[in-house]
């Protein structure tokens, strides 16, 4: 890996209750407290925009792992305030579904993930556990930054790897990642920058989409093999956008499969009128469905790297 490294706008805070990979431990008992910031090599985020305005809100490599919280039932705050897992099964069956591994074909140096377990029986429309988006969640950090940093125009990239013949049972796909707005203009934004779809035909392939939610949109790359993340391999995605003028279909989207550019649009809308061009979280959070078929074997969804930036 090359040595030259992305400066960091902002303080990454403390990433720490879980441990190093390797341990394959929730890691419950490590400490918190302030960490070094983290950097990320520029290669590993080819399409990353630089210079001018822009700013790196976050940048995570799992090295450390992520403060943990527990939903329904608020755990003491471990003075981070970063980043959370949740249990976001309402029953609190399935909680805790999460883990930092070691992954040797990752191409980073920390070959570090986030793996999101999707347990056989699962129901459609639910995610085991999700990461970010917790109320008590205040302060700048790599999953939440100030809405003023942002104009609409937002920088994503991310790793991602389906285990061994990830089955979708029927449904129609497989969310990963979420984008929402802490104004009050933007309550009903929560956008689907991650979202794998099987394009409705009710098979098993991923391919990378972006699915705002009001304004109900669907940018989708082309439906090639060389686009399916359904291959148990280590695949980058990432997206950038431009604001649209709220209520305008004039706003601009670029998605990169493995570098690969795989669609652009000039006539994206992702804020309605009445709303105002600013995003300022980004949740984890992979609900398994698009439809309530349970899922039908142990299953994971893998995390690595992720890379945001802002302006």
């Amino acid at each position: 890996m090359a040595s030259c490294r992305l400066p960091l706008g902002l303080l990454l805070l403390t990433l720490g209750a879980c441990t190093p990979p390797g341990s394959l431990s929730d890691g419950l008992d490590a400490p918190s407290g302030p960490r070094p910031p983290s950097a990320l090599p520029d290669q590993m985020f080819p399409n990353a925009p630089s210079g001018g305005d822009w700013v790196t809100v976050g940048a995570l490599d799992w090295e450390t792992g992520v403060p943990l919280r527990q939903d329904p039932i608020y755990e003491p705050g471990n003075a981070s305030g970063v980043v959370d897992y949740g249990d976001d099964d309402p029953n609190a069956v399935w909680g805790r579904q999460t883990r930092i591994v070691s992954d040797g074909e990752l191409p980073s140096a920390a070959q570090a993930a986030l793996e999101f377990r999707m347990p056989r029986g699962l129901t459609g429309g639910y995610a085991a556990s999700k990461v970010g988006q917790h109320p008590d969640n205040d302060g700048n950090g790599p999953l939440r930054w100030d809405p003023a940093l942002n104009t609409g125009h937002l920088y994503i990239g991310f790793y991602v790897k389906f285990s061994p013949n990830y089955n979708l049972n029927g449904n129609m796909g497989q969310k990963v990642l979420y984008l929402k707005s802490d104004r009050a203009e933007n309550r009903p934004i929560a956008h689907m920058v991650g979202i794998m779809v099987n394009d409705g035909n009710r098979g098993n392939q991923l391919w990378t989409t972006y699915a705002p939610q009001s304004p109900f949109g669907r940018y989708q790359v082309p439906s090639t093999t060389a686009n399916d993340m359904n291959d148990s391999r280590w695949h980058l995605v990432e997206y950038l956008q431009g604001p649209n003028t709220p209520g305008v279909e004039n706003g601009s989207l670029q998605v990169w499969v493995d570098g690969r550019l795989e669609g652009r649009w000039n006539n994206a809308k992702f804020f309605d009128s009445g709303q105002v061009p600013s995003l300022n979280r980004l949740e984890i959070n992979p609900i398994y469905g698009g439809g309530n078929n349970p899922v039908l074997d142990d299953q994971w969804i893998r995390v690595g790297p992720i890379q945001v930036r802002t302006r």
